[in-house]
């Protein structure tokens, strides 16, 4: 449990600080209700992967993360190997909606062999622009953006002033300066 707190998310709103979780099948099996215990209040779980994959443990985390009273949204890892429509669609027929539920998330960022070879800005904005507007239509509320700092330069700088923007750093305080 500890690594998954030092891995979360603080949120200011105003003058109030929440501690959350993300999460996926990477961290194994977590105790929902010690996070519960410690203070955490809400979770952004991993549920899909590009086109076609799920996480093997989205199901069992979101159910235990809501029954141990956490607030819980859902994330996606965009995939620059297919196309937005299909990755909308993987993630709405893995993720059911529900009252209270927080806005997905699409996590986009750098990996593998793209960290050397990044895809060109302007195919993975429309491909990126189709997925989040899938998503807002299905869901009803706007989706966040999740980027390492390198991701959002590249990808999401000086566009999408309309969604909210999360910024991972595990060295720095992020910053969008």
């Amino acid at each position: 449990t500890d690594a998954v707190l030092n891995e979360g998310a603080v949120m200011e709103m105003d003058t109030v600080q929440l501690r959350g979780v993300d999460v996926s099948a990477y961290q194994g099996d977590i105790d929902w209700q010690a996070l519960a215990r410690q203070g955490v209040s809400f979770a952004f779980i991993k549920a899909t992967e590009g086109s076609g994959s799920q996480d093997p443990n989205f199901q069992q985390n979101w159910q235990q993360a809501r029954q141990s009273g956490l607030r819980a949204g859902a994330y996606h890892f965009f995939s620059f190997d297919s196309g937005g429509e299909t990755q909308a669609e993987n993630f709405i027929r893995t993720v059911e909606p529900f009252d209270g539920m927080l806005p997905p998330v699409v996590d986009v960022e750098l990996y593998g062999d793209r960290k050397l070879y990044p895809p060109a800005r302007e195919e993975v904005t429309k491909q990126l622009a189709l997925l989040l507007k899938r998503l807002e239509e299905h869901y009803g509320m706007r989706p966040v953006l999740y980027a390492t700092g390198s991701a959002y330069d590249r990808y999401l700088a000086g566009e999408y002033e309309e969604y909210d923007i999360w910024i991972r750093n595990v060295y720095f305080p992020p910053s969008l300066n």
